[in-house]
C-alpha cells in the first residue's frame, strides 16, 4: 500500500528523473523482489535509476525528506548473497547500472576510474580496445558483475590482485543527507588514487559492507600484465596427506612473494561437481553423494583426491627458477603448464582413442585456471545452482538465477589463517553440518593473501521446496555458530544473515552504530545491511 509519504517521495522521483527510469508497476517491480536465497519476495515501493552524482543525491534528498528508505545496487548480480533484493521491506531500489561510465585512466600507473554499472566484460573490451597493458579485475562470477560492487563487498578476485578491496584508490560517494564525500587529495575535476591513504583519518574504508553512503565513483589500481603466466597442479590421494602440506603454502608465499599470486584447494566432490553430472543414484542415506562413488567417478581421469592449483606470474627467468622453490618444499608431484603446453597437450589428446582421452580431463580443470588467471573473461557466469538439478554444467542455459523458482544458492563465506589446524577444523565442520542437512560440502579454497584463506561454501537447495529452504538456512546458521566457536569468522554475508553478523556485544559494531546514528540518522541508507540501527521513526506508518 502507499502511504501519502512514499506516494509524494515516487512523484517528486519521477519529476527528477523522468517517469521512465522511476518503475512503480508491479511486473518491472518483480526482478528486484526475489533472490537465490529463498522464494519469498521482499515488498519493496518501487526502482529509481540515476545516471549521475547529482541525480543520485537529489534522489537521497527526496528520500531523506520523506523519510523513505534507499536501496542501493551496483548492478544486482551478487548471488548467493541476496543479489539486488533489499535487506529491509518498504524500500525504494537505486539501481546504479546505468551509471556505467569509464571516466579516466592512466596508462602510466594503471589508475582507473569507474562508476558503479561498469561490469568485467565492459572494463575488459576497454582495456583490449585501448591496448592498456593491464589486467582486468576479473572474477569466476562471469562477465556481467560490477567491478565497483564486487570491490565494495570484498570479493576474492580470480587474477592478479586477489584482494578486490585493496585495490580501491579514491572513492566519490553521496552521503544521507545529499552531500558528496570524495577522498582526500581529490576534488571534483581530478581522479586522486595516486595515494590511498591521503591526509589525517581515514575514511574510505567505512564505505566498504555498510549502509554509510553511496559510492558514484571509484579508482582502482589493475595489475600490469605479466611477461609470463603459468598455472600449477598437485594431487594428492590421501587427506592425511594433504593436511601436511598446508604449512607448506604458507611458507611458498613467503618464499616466493608477488611471483606466487594465487592458490585454490579443492575437494573432490568440488572437483566432480565442476565435471560430473549430479546423480541421486549416487548419493547416501543422509543426502549427500557417496564419497566412493566421487573418487571411482574422478579416479578414470586421474583426479581423484584434493587438488592444489596455483598461479606464478612475473618475467620468465623469475617464474621458472620458481619452479626450483616448489619442487624443493613439496615432495609430491608438481605439473606446470602454460597457455603454449596446454594446446599442444590438447592437441594431442584429441588424436588419442576416447577411452585413454578420458585420462587427460585435468586438462580442462588446467586450461579454466589458468584462463582466469590470466584476466581472461569467464565465458558465462557460474552455473552451479543448477548442478543438483541433474545437469551438466558445461550444458547450462545461462539462466537469471534470482527468478528461476528451483535455483537456491547461499554462499557461506570464511576466512581463516593458512594454518592446518584451522583447515582441518574448517573442513571437519563443514563436512559433519552439511551432511546432518543433506547439503553436498564443495568445499575449496582460495588465498585472500600470503597469511589468509577464503572458503566460499555454497549452500545449493530447490528454493521452491519449503523444506530444503529451511534445511539450507539452518545448515548455514549452524555453520556461523561452530566455525565463531573456533575463531573462523563470516567476512561477507547474505542479507539473511545479517542479524547473526552484528554483535552489538562487540565493541566493534558499537562503534558501526555510532558512525551509522551520526552520518544517516534516519536510517535511509541501505537500512538492516550490515547494521541493526533503527531509526527513531522506525514504528510509523511512513
Amino acid at each position: 500500500m502507499l502511504t501519502d509519504r512514499r506516494r509524494q517521495a515516487l512523484e517528486e522521483l519521477a519529476i527528477a528523473l523522468g517517469t521512465e527510469r522511476v518503475f512503480t508497476a508491479q511486473e518491472k517491480l518483480e526482478k528486484y523482489t526475489t533472490s537465490t536465497l529463498s522464494s519469498k519476495k521482499r515488498k519493496i515501493i518501487g526502482v529509481a535509476f540515476p545516471l549521475n552524482a547529482y541525480e543520485v543525491a537529489a534522489i537521497v534528498k527526496i528520500a531523506a525528506k520523506q523519510r523513505i528508505p534507499l536501496y542501493p545496487i551496483s548492478i544486482g548480480n551478487n548471488w548467493g548473497y541476496g543479489s539486488r533484493v533489499p535487506s529491509d521491506d518498504s524500500c525504494i531500489v537505486l539501481d546504479l547500472s546505468k551509471m556505467n561510465k569509464i571516466v579516466h585512466m592512466d596508462v602510466d600507473s594503471g589508475l582507473i576510474t569507474i562508476e558503479p554499472g561498469v561490469t568485467a566484460k565492459q572494463l575488459h573490451d576497454y582495456l583490449i580496445s585501448n591496448s592498456a597493458p593491464y589486467m582486468p579485475p576479473v572474477s569466476i562470477a562471469g562477465p556481467n558483475v560490477s567491478i565497483v560492487g564486487n570491490a565494495l563487498d570484498r570479493g576474492n578476485g580470480a587474477s592478479a590482485i586477489i584482494d578486490r578491496f585493496s585495490t580501491i584508490m579514491h572513492i566519490e560517494a553521496v552521503l544521507a543527507d545529499g552531500s558528496v564525500y570524495r577522498s582526500a587529495f581529490a576534488d571534483e575535476s581530478t581522479t586522486g588514487g595516486f595515494f590511498r591513504w591521503g591526509v589525517g583519518p581515514y575514511i574510505d574504508g567505512l564505505f566498504g559492507e555498510s549502509g554509510f553512503g553511496i559510492v558514484t565513483r571509484m579508482t582502482i589500481s589493475l595489475a600490469p600484465i605479466p611477461e609470463r603466466t603459468e598455472v600449477f597442479m598437485i594431487r594428492i590421494k590421501r587427506y592425511e596427506e594433504f593436511c601436511k602440506i598446508i604449512p607448506l603454502i604458507q611458507k611458498a608465499f613467503f618464499a616466493l612473494g608477488s611471483t606466487l599470486t594465487s592458490i585454490r584447494i579443492q575437494s573432490p566432490t568440488t572437483t566432480f561437481s565442476r565435471l560430473k553430472e549430479y546423480s541421486k543414484a549416487d548419493v547416501l542415506d543422509n543426502g549427500v553423494l557417496d564419497p566412493a562413488s566421487v573418487t571411482k567417478a574422478l579416479k578414470l581421469h586421474s583426479l581423484d583426491g584434493w587438488i592444489i592449483l596455483g598461479t606464478l606470474q612475473g618475467e620468465r627467468p623469475v617464474v621458472e627458477a620458481a619452479h626450483t622453490s616448489l619442487r624443493r618444499l613439496f615432495s609430491q608431484k608438481i605439473m606446470f603448464a602454460h597457455d603454449k603446453k596446454i594446446r599442444w597437450m590438447e592437441f594431442f589428446c584429441r588424436k588419442l582413442p576416447a577411452k585413454i582421452r578420458q585420462r587427460f580431463l585435468f586438462l580442462i580443470v588446467l586450461r579454466s585456471y589458468l584462463r582466469v588467471s590470466s584476466g581472461m573473461l569467464p565465458f558465462k557466469k557460474p552455473r552451479l545452482p543448477f548442478w543438483k538439478r541433474g545437469r551438466l554444467l558445461s550444458n547450462v542455459e545461462n539462466n537469471d538465477y534470482d527468478r528461476d523458482i528451483h535455483a537456491g544458492l547461499i554462499f557461506f563465506s570464511i576466512v581463516l589463517p593458512i594454518s592446518r589446524s584451522y583447515v582441518e577444523e574448517a573442513i571437519r565442520i563443514s563436512e559433519k553440518i552439511c551432511a546432518t542437512h543433506a547439503i553436498e560440502p564443495l568445499i575449496s579454497f582460495n588465498n585472500f593473501s600470503d597469511r589468509c584463506l577464503r572458503m566460499s561454501l555454497p549452500i545449493l537447495f530447490d528454493k521452491n521446496d519449503p523444506e530444503e529452504t529451511r534445511r539450507a538456512h539452518a545448515c548455514y546458521r549452524e555453520l556461523f555458530v561452530k566455525c565463531k566457536e573456533k575463531g573462523i569468522y563470516v567476512y561477507r554475508a547474505p542479507t539473511s544473515a545479517m542479524d547473526m553478523v552484528v554483535d552489538m556485544d562487540h565493541p566493534f559494531w558499537q562503534t558501526a552504530e555510532k558512525i551509522k546514528k551520526a552520518l544517516d540518522p534516519d536510517n535511509i541508507m541501505s537500512p538492516g545491511r550490515y547494521s541493526k540501527y533503527k531509526a527513531p521513526h522506525k514504528e510509523e506508518n511512513v
